[in-house]
């Protein structure tokens, strides 16, 4: 449990279950904003922890460890993070946790420690681990201090402090961490700090290998993170970077769909209003409209009262005269008719500026309560939304009948525009976003009541998209603006039948945790198959799939079978399929979880051959076939066909993850049909980089202790034959050629190969 130690009364039981369940849902949205990449609302997560507990970080040690291995933490956190790590009755476990997280936060640059410091917890810890991550940490201080060139003194004490702990320890620390502070040591004092190195009382002891000759192999930062070696050390510097299986387990945590939200400016409000009592509420709305069109801000009391008390409904609009077209014409009939049109087009070409207005400010500022409130309305059906704007559903069909009856008498009279003016004649200036429904209806003098009734309709959609459109902005600043009354009402009109609504309905609802996610699951679901908002649909499904117990409530092989057979679907684009691929392998990481049926498979077979999918999606198909290797599942004979016959067809890239493929399969189940990967036999390809950073670089002295993809293959030989499968002659000459080969590796293992076919 967190301690209470922000609980006024400690004796109050209801505010410390109340606490608790508040302390529980940050900890809950911490994990999962930890598998998203918005740095912001992960930060902003872990500072809330910390408001809550100061020691906040020794109940996430794991995601506090994948924060700063992502983006660092903040640095006014490591105060109490340093009191637990020299504390004694830290567990040792969660230490290291502590000390990958301090060391992933100085290497990423995002925290300042003090060498003496780190020195001091190296001192006061034991376990061998725990003092390989600092010693890390204090090689990452020293080499950010020589990029900086910074003038930090480090004294003779200090080098004496560093040999005393290292000496007595230095056979159990991972040695690439002794020869890393050592090589930062080396270029700390002889390569950047001269007036050190003329100092004559300033020395490295030769006792732990800090002599001035520098130690025959250096290992550079750029080489800590470029090798994949064989061998398991302890620190976890290495254990990122062990064998072929691991390249996809770490391949697959680099992969997300980029759902993540940018975060929007926020531009400070200014005091005061730019209304004028000269001006009617439609002029007024127009001259604020074109000041945010040029760019501008408005004014606080603009945004914030003038313009939600004028939105939605006519009864909230002031105007002059009788009408646009009786304002330039005295004939009592024609004042008649304006009036009546008015009705409609006033209040529907206001409220149409506001919702457009709204929606730019919703994009650089922060909206006021009232505005916010007036705009949610209009999160509705849209017969509740026409109600709303014009004040009843009939005056849309009454103004269109009238304008159509006007129009017509206007050309069958034939009458000249100064005695019978064009209906809109006052609006040829209006706003952009206006300009359609006055071209319709004045030129080309629109005389089918029907037609007009699309135009006022099409602009009451416009309406309740761009009051959607700016809620959606609103709750990307605060989800808290999605209180429980809201949500109810947003997620009814998750039925709408307006495609390009219901996509912003969607993701207003992803924003909340407490939206009914199985709703919401369902109709993503269902877009899926009626092929509409795929986009926010896979977004929604993909994070749903991240979490174990939400996929196992949710997810099933019938859905995994679903959405496998949208990879046969030609209205999707590829990279709407490689998504589905995201979240299928997402389902199979979870230990509940089965591997692949044939039927998915199949369908796996048909994208790694479709030709519109490029080689780098074709990667993430290969993780969900390793997955299912890795569940025990024996592959069928048509997955390994596929893959064997696309190893020379494809781009050097993947058929070396092809290789590592069928490496890890092989572990499982025999292949049989290896002629064809025995030219790889003479690749001089290997893997490098570390942990997500997987890829494939030749052969060379810095990577002379990576894996390579030649030795991988005459692995596969080795326990093919070991199992009586039968190879043709010219494998045969590969694997001989193979045995000079300038991997050690592939050597051993092709002579075993040559051996065993004896």
């Amino acid at each position: 449990m967190f301690s209470n130690f922000l609980l006024t009364n400690r004796d109050d039981k209801d505010s410390r279950k109340e606490l608790q369940r508040n302390q529980q849902k940050i900890v809950d949205e911490l994990r999962r904003q930890c598998k998203s990449f918005n740095k912001e609302r992960i930060i902003s997560q872990l500072n809330n922890g910390y408001q809550i507990d100061r020691v906040f970080h020794l109940h996430v040690p794991n995601e506090i460890k994948h924060i700063a291995r992502k983006h660092g933490i903040p640095e006014v956190e490591w105060g109490e993070i340093y009191q637990n790590l020299i504390a004694e009755n830290i567990d040792d476990h969660t230490k290291l946790l502590l000390a990958q997280t301090i060391k992933y936060s100085i290497k990423n640059n995002t925290a300042s420690v003090k060498p003496k410091e780190l020195l001091e917890v190296l001192r006061k810890n034991n376990d061998a681990q725990v003092k390989s991550e600092f010693v890390w940490a204090l090689s990452y201080q020293l080499s950010n201090s020589f990029a900086k060139d910074s003038k930090e003194i480090i004294n003779e004490n200090f080098i004496d402090e560093i040999n005393s702990i290292i000496e007595g320890s230095e056979n159990k620390l991972n040695q690439s961490s002794v020869i890393f502070l050592n090589d930062q040591l080396q270029r700390y004092f002889y390569g950047n700090h001269l007036d050190y190195r003329q100092s004559s009382h300033i020395g490295i002891k030769t006792s732990v290998n800090y002599s001035k000759k520098l130690p025959q192999k250096i290992v550079t930062k750029n080489q800590q993170t470029a090798k994949i070696k064989y061998k398991n050390t302890q620190s976890e510097e290495s254990t990122d970077k062990l064998n072929s299986i691991n390249v996809f387990k770490n391949l697959n945590k680099k992969i997300t769909i980029n759902s993540n939200i940018e975060s929007l400016p926020t531009i400070p409000d200014n005091d005061g209003s730019d209304t004028s009592i000269f001006r009617d509420t439609y002029d007024e709305i127009v001259h604020l409209y074109n000041t945010i069109k040029r760019g501008n801000t408005l004014k606080k009391k603009d945004k914030d009262e003038y313009l939600p008390s004028k939105f939605i409904g006519p009864e909230k609009k002031w105007q002059l005269g009788v009408g646009c077209v009786g304002k330039a014409c005295a004939i009592y009939a024609i004042k008649s008719l304006v009036d009546s049109i008015d009705t409609v087009i006033k209040p529907l070409f206001m409220d149409r500026l506001i919702a457009a207005i709204f929606l730019e400010i919703s994009k650089k500022q922060i909206l006021h309560e009232n505005a916010i409130a007036v705009l949610t309305d209009c999160i509705d059906t849209l017969e509740q939304v026409e109600k709303k704007i014009l004040g009843s559903t009939t005056y849309k069909a009454e103004a269109a009948k009238k304008i159509a009856s006007y129009n017509q008498s206007r050309k069958d009279s034939n009458i000249i525009d100064t005695l019978m003016p064009s209906p809109l004649v006052l609006y040829k200036s209006a706003p952009d976003i206006l300009a359609n429904v006055v071209h319709e209806i004045n030129e080309k003098e629109t005389t089918d009541p029907t037609k007009i009734i699309e135009i006022f309709s099409s602009q009451i959609i416009q309406i309740r998209l761009a009051a959607t459109s700016a809620i959606y902005n609103c709750a990307r600043r605060n989800s808290a603006i999605l209180n429980e009354e809201r949500l109810k009402k947003i997620e009814k009109c998750l039925v709408d039948e307006d495609i390009e609504f219901c996509e912003f309905v969607i993701k207003i609802l992803q924003l909340s945790n407490d939206t009914n996610y199985k709703s919401l699951f369902d109709k993503c679901l269902g877009n899926l198959a009626q092929n509409i908002n795929i986009d926010v649909s896979l977004d929604y499904l993909y994070q749903q799939s991240e979490t174990e117990p939400r996929c196992q409530e949710l997810f099933n092989q019938d859905f995994i079978t679903s959405i496998s057979d949208l990879f046969r679907d030609f209205q999707l684009n590829a990279e709407m399929k490689t998504r589905c691929c995201l979240i299928i392998n997402n389902y199979l990481e979870h230990s509940y979880t089965k591997g692949l049926n044939d039927v998915q498979l199949e369908n796996y077979v048909y994208f790694i051959n479709d030709p519109q999918v490029s080689s780098d999606s074709k990667v993430k198909a290969l993780i969900s076939i390793v997955l299912t290797a890795g569940k025990n599942h024996l592959l069928p004979e048509f997955v390994i066909r596929t893959l064997v016959e696309n190893i020379n067809d494809s781009d050097d890239k993947f058929g070396n993850f092809i290789i590592v493929t069928l490496g890890i399969v092989s572990e499982k189940q025999i292949i049989t049909k290896i002629d064809k990967l025995s030219i790889k036999l003479l690749d001089d390809w290997v893997i490098v980089g570390e942990g997500t950073d997987i890829t494939f670089e030749k052969s060379s002295k810095a990577t002379s202790d990576c894996q390579s993809i030649s030795s991988i293959v005459a692995q596969i030989f080795v326990k093919s034959l070991q199992n009586n499968v039968k190879i043709t002659e010219e494998s045969l000459e590969y694997l001989a050629k193979a045995l000079n080969s300038n991997d050690k590796q592939t050597r051993i293992l092709s002579a075993k190969s040559l051996y065993l076919t004896l």
